[in-house]
């Protein structure tokens, strides 16, 4: 719609003449009506577009959640598995940094999948259920 009023306003109806003026009229309408056909179409083939990727999310969402979880089972049953002494190791020789994320990690590990509150008023969530 802009494009016809842009256009318009440079047509100059004197130089047309009366002959050529249902002519003019008709390009015209015929052009507005494709750029107006041609707006309309965008919004319709992004929606389209954009369904099957809200589907793809919901799906690839579930998996990825799955995925994890397997993974993160399988890790913590190789950490269970790990000598007193080797894990003892292992957590004195973390940095600082890699302390804090961990007591994070148990912070976030305990209410949501243990179902238990972390002692810390601070910390404790509001448990699904």
């Amino acid at each position: 719609l802009l494009f016809l009023f842009v256009t318009v306003i440079f047509v100059n109806v004197e130089l047309i003449g009366e002959d050529n003026l249902q002519t003019v009229q008709y390009w015209f309408g015929n052009v507005g009506l494709v750029v107006l056909m041609f707006g309309a179409c965008v919004p319709v083939i992004s929606f389209l577009l954009w369904i099957p990727s809200k589907l793809r999310f919901v799906e690839s969402t579930t998996s990825e959640s799955y995925r994890l979880a397997f993974h993160f089972r399988d890790f913590a049953t190789e950490v269970a598995l790990l000598p007193d002494q080797a894990f003892t190791q292992a957590i004195t020789d973390m940095s600082e940094v890699d302390k804090e994320l961990f007591e994070k990690v148990l912070m976030t590990f305990t209410p949501a999948v243990l179902h238990l509150q972390p002692k810390q008023l601070l910390f404790q969530r509001i448990l699904p259920g």
